[in-house]
């Protein structure tokens, strides 16, 4: 479906998107264009409307190019039924793997985000990430674009998500304050009620209470945020930590939870000091480990994965590099519920690295002073993978260590103390925080693994030896020749051997890479349908109406624009040409008629915002939806659990076409099984045959030679069909060196004359079509690995917008 077609029917809707040529647009969808595949650079044509054609120029004024014809586009694109959540959100590589929702958050156009969230009714994942991680609120809160950061906010977007590199929206939000404002708002929110979602059955409790008449649909205001206030709240808030002080930490954090709407800055709980360091930093540093700050701190909205400005060291970083001694049984266990709460239950990332490129497991290595915080960081790297990273010195942790902390890293030695880690329990785990490294990771094969092996150079080899001994051609009569004959003969078995074996590995390598995407496929799909079942019963439980512009309302005479029937099993047929910009606005009437009664990120007020107050928007209809708690009473819950059949229907589509992908990866490795049984019989035959030429031609030369009367009569064929009467000029080596050098120059691309029917059938199997059929199943595995993670985020995310756990 998306592997790059040169199909030129297809270029003209990209061409039309890239240009923003809406009647060009509409003429080409009416003659079926489908908007799932890719032109010839790769491009999907959703993705070139966003990104129009001078994306990548940093003088150009983006957003007064952005016109409404591409705008319009965008919308009738995301809108079709037949769009694939694939072709919504698959980084791609001609736009440097960018999304197509973080192209628009970069270029800062706040309508393409919009028409994308809400034309596409949440199909499009406010969270997806691109080729480096980063999702699109990351490059919102990094050029300060506070207006698309409010929208994604708005649409659910998480502060916490990290890239590659373990920096979230957070990190990059830093140097801006107001960002940085929004982005701590709203994860205080996220994490408060995370921890009272019946659904996850946990123990776990917030530091922190919002009050029972909590507006959390309400407008987020933005005080004024002076530069000297943040400095002396931020300080104040070091010193509370520094000292273990709770209750004064825990009296400067509560007015963060009384109101959002409130015009008095209070703090930022992530603003640094002037070292570079934020409160969190100095928390895990403290003499002392202080659980009860750490907790408060957290659902305060820290970041525990939060760089420091100069080391770049994380919290963990900062606790490894500590001089402070652990080594009674009362400090060694409030160390190990410290680090618990910090790796198991927020998830601070272990593999995080500092400017050297040093994880906090190589710095309780070489720099700590106390043996059983390496001890614990161990024990919390739980796969051992954190251990053998290497640094920009090229050393793993042990390689680095000091003497003395070397018995750490044995497999026997380990803490006698009662307060291991291993007898303590984390009180809960947040598994909705998302790292770029959750989700599923390309397999390894065989050509990742053994790179030196050139079959293409092997296949030519062998096809040139069996050339060189093939009974077609004339042969010297003399026992040097026959000799080198053999030694041809054995090296084609030898090449022979390793080529079958290493053929065979590759099949029996992406075999195994299909069966493992299979069982991913079923494991995502049993979480769709987890997550099915809460968000109907949930949508069932508070009265809320689902979404589905697709459905029709006239019966069957409408039915091919249904999205998808209820009980379908195959995925649907693409809907008949221009639908999308025949029936848009009608599809989509109901859904936005709700969407403009939900607050708008323009409402917000944002007073110290570089960017221009937006307009007052249109004031909120009353809820249809009967009175609920304060927990429940969000539009963006709402939001969450109207689309969800919308987004799920669509999920549940995409993974039947996972299913086809992987059927037709594991028919092409049959086939190329098929073809290398087929290609190994070939072979040996016809190595049969040339040794049985060989064997003949020493015979008839050595009765020749005592003038044996069996010797066929000249002109006479013998029973391998070759005339053994020919001009010497033929044998000579010079003849065989020349032919040699023609079959090594055209094995690739041309049939010899001399070729026998073994030689043509090795040479288009060995060089052509087993590698073609491989190839074209790495092909599928490498987009389903990509559709698999795509899906699994899209159905992740309605559960976390949903707070389904």
């Amino acid at each position: 479906m998306n592997s790059v077609r040169n199909s030129p029917e297809n270029f003209p809707l990209h061409r039309a998107a890239l240009v923003g040529d809406y009647d060009a647009f509409k003429r080409v969808v009416e003659e079926g264009a489908d908007v799932n595949e890719l032109d010839q650079a790769g491009r999907t044509a959703i993705m070139c409307a966003v990104a129009g054609q001078r994306w990548d120029d940093i003088s150009a004024a983006h957003e007064s190019a952005f016109t409404s014809a591409r705008l319009n586009i965008i919308r009738a694109l995301v809108s079709r039924p037949d769009v694939t959540l694939y072709t919504l959100n698959a980084p791609q590589e001609a736009f440097r793997g960018v999304t197509p929702i973080g192209m628009a958050a970069w270029l800062n156009l706040y309508d393409a985000v919009n028409a994308l969230l809400e034309g596409s009714l949440q199909s499009v994942s406010v969270d997806g990430m691109d080729t480096h991680g980063a999702t699109s609120l990351m490059y919102a809160a990094r050029d300060q674009n506070i207006r698309v950061v409010q929208l994604l906010l708005q649409n659910g977007a998480r502060p916490d998500f990290r890239d590659r590199n373990y920096r979230t929206s957070i990190q990059f939000a830093l140097p801006h304050p107001p960002v940085l404002h929004l982005c701590e708002e709203i994860l205080r929110q996220h994490r408060w009620r995370e921890t009272k979602a019946t659904v996850r059955g946990s123990t776990a409790a917030s530091a922190f209470d919002y009050p029972a008449d909590f507006d959390f649909g309400g407008e987020i205001s933005v005080p004024s945020i002076p530069i000297a206030s943040v400095s002396k709240a931020t300080k104040a808030l070091i010193r509370a930590v520094v000292s273990s002080d709770v209750a004064t930490l825990h009296s400067l954090l509560s007015p963060l939870f009384l109101s959002s709407h409130t015009q008095d800055f209070q703090c930022l709980v992530n603003a640094p000091d002037l070292k570079g360091w934020s409160p969190i930093h100095y928390c895990a540093s403290g003499r002392t480990p202080c659980v009860q700050a750490l907790k408060q701190l957290y659902y305060a909205g820290a970041d525990v994965s939060l760089f420091t400005a100069k080391e770049h060291f994380t919290p963990l970083h900062c606790l490894a590099r500590s001089g402070y001694l652990f080594l009674d049984e009362e400090r060694i266990s409030l160390l190990s519920d410290f680090l618990i709460g910090l790796v198991r239950d927020y998830r601070a990332p272990l593999a995080a690295r500092d400017k050297e490129d040093e994880t906090c497991i190589h710095i309780a290595a070489e720099h700590g002073q106390c043996l059983n915080v390496l001890v614990l960081l161990l024990e919390l790297d739980t796969t051992g993978q954190v251990r053998e990273l290497r640094n920009a010195r090229g050393l793993t942790a042990l390689e680095v260590a000091k003497p003395e902390f070397r018995l750490a890293f044995g497999q026997d030695e380990r803490p006698s103390s009662s307060c291991s880690i291993y007898t303590l329990r984390p009180a809960t785990s947040y598994s909705s925080m998302v790292s770029f490294f959750d989700l599923p990771d390309a397999p390894q094969g065989l050509e990742a693994s053994a790179p030196s092996f050139d079959s293409t150079g092997m296949g030519q080899r062998l096809v040139t030896n069996l050339r060189l001994t093939s009974p077609a051609i004339h042969h010297d009569q003399n026992t040097s020749y026959f000799s080198h004959l053999e030694g041809v003969l054995g090296e084609a078995e030898e090449i022979s051997l390793e080529l079958i074996a290493h053929f065979r590995a590759r099949t029996e390598d992406t075999s195994k890479e299909l069966l493992e995407l299979s069982a991913t496929a079923r494991g995502i799909t049993n979480l769709f349908e987890t997550v099915s079942r809460d968000a109907d019963a949930v949508t069932e439980e508070r009265g809320i109406e689902s979404i589905n512009p697709w459905r029709s309302k006239r019966g069957s005479e409408d039915s091919q624009k249904t999205m998808v029937s209820t009980g379908s099993a195959t995925p649907p047929s693409p809907t008949s040409p221009g639908f999308a910009v025949k029936s848009e606005e009608k599809a989509t009437s109901k859904w936005k008629s709700w969407f403009k009664r939900k607050p708008s990120a323009d409402r917000l007020n944002i007073p110290a915002s570089p960017s221009p107050s937006p307009t007052v928007g249109q004031t909120p209809a009353p809820s249809p939806i009967p009175p609920v708690s304060c927990f429940w009473s969000s539009p963006s819950i709402d939001n969450a659990l109207r689309t969800s059949q919308v987004v799920l229907t669509k999920a549940r589509r995409d993974l039947l076409r996972i299913d086809e992908r992987i059927a037709a990866g594991q028919g092409l490795i049959l086939k190329a099984n098929q073809a290398i049984s087929r290609t190994e019989r070939i072979i040996q035959k016809a190595i049969r045959k040339r040794k049985v030429l060989v064997s003949d031609l020493r015979q008839t030369y050595s009765n020749r030679r005592l003038g044996s009367r069996a010797s066929p009569g000249p002109g006479s064929p013998n029973s391998l069909g070759y005339s053994q009467f020919v001009s010497s000029k033929l044998f000579s080596r010079n003849s065989m060196t020349s032919l040699f050098s023609n079959s090594s120059a055209n094995s690739n691309s041309t049939v010899l004359e001399s070729d026998d029917d073994e030689t043509r059938v090795v040479r288009r199997l060995v060089l052509r079509k087993i590698d073609a059929h491989i190839s074209a199943a790495q092909e599928e595995i490498d987009l389903v690995i990509q559709w698999l993670r795509i899906v699994k985020e899209v159905v992740r995310g309605v559960r976390r917008r949903a707070y389904l756990y």
